[in-house]
């Protein structure tokens, strides 16, 4: 037994079974960290976390069978409390876009350090988003979108930080309904549907940037 901290229930799916076993030894040396169950395909990996219903599921982007994308997908409409991290060799935007939308809070190379893997694990745990800082976004003309107000900028940063929108009014000092207007006008200006695509948007052209997110928002309550 790890002590008596509250556990964090750890899924693991990837077909490479030399990560694998990195991993699992990593999880296990972890005192606050519980692996309940491994699988090395996407199939397999749906089974068990029905079955097992972990807080977090490390998931490789690439399976057999279903991939880590489709997994995330089936997770998301099943409506379980899961929280999906995507774990991968490829470091390209697109990789996390199409990761992110399909519902992963986090996205991690292979390559990361342990304190980086404990650092997703610990801010997708708490509702934020976490990207591995190697992946490279902005720089690109966004001349196309009509500009962000500062305080449009202000609601859709604490958005990503993992504030609801109550507590983001409280920090501001407007009211809830003041909040989801300004998140509207957000949708609207850069042509998205909703607060993860408006997220991925805001981080593709630099009109936010990774640092803002991952930091620990909830701590500044305090």
């Amino acid at each position: 037994m790890k002590g008596y901290c509250k556990m964090i229930k750890i899924f693991l799916a990837d077909d490479h079974p030399l990560i694998r076993a990195g991993l699992k030894t990593w999880i296990e040396d972890e005192p606050d960290l519980e692996l309940v169950a491994e699988a090395e395909d996407g199939e397999s990996a749906w089974l068990e976390i029905s079955r097992t219903e972990p807080d977090i599921a490390l998931l490789d982007i690439e399976m057999p069978r279903i991939s880590g994308i489709g997994l995330t997908e089936r997770i998301v409409r099943a409506g379980m409390p899961v929280r999906v991290i995507m774990l991968t060799a490829y470091s390209s935007s697109q990789y996390v876009m199409a990761a992110l939308r399909a519902g992963a809070g986090g996205f991690i190379l292979k390559t990361a350090p342990s304190r980086e893997l404990r650092k997703a694990v610990h801010n997708v745990h708490e509702g934020r988003l976490y990207v591995d800082a190697s992946v490279q976004f902005g720089g690109e003309n966004y001349a196309d979108y009509e500009a962000l107000s500062a305080r449009e900028r202000e609601v859709l940063t604490f958005m990503a930080q993992g504030f609801t929108a109550q507590e983001a009014a409280e920090k501001l000092s407007i009211t809830e309904r003041t909040v989801h207007a300004h998140l509207t006008s957000v949708y609207g200006k850069l042509k998205v549907k909703n607060k993860t695509e408006a997220i991925l948007t805001a981080l593709k052209y630099g009109i936010i940037f990774l640092d803002q997110l991952t930091v620990n928002a909830r701590s500044e309550r305090e």
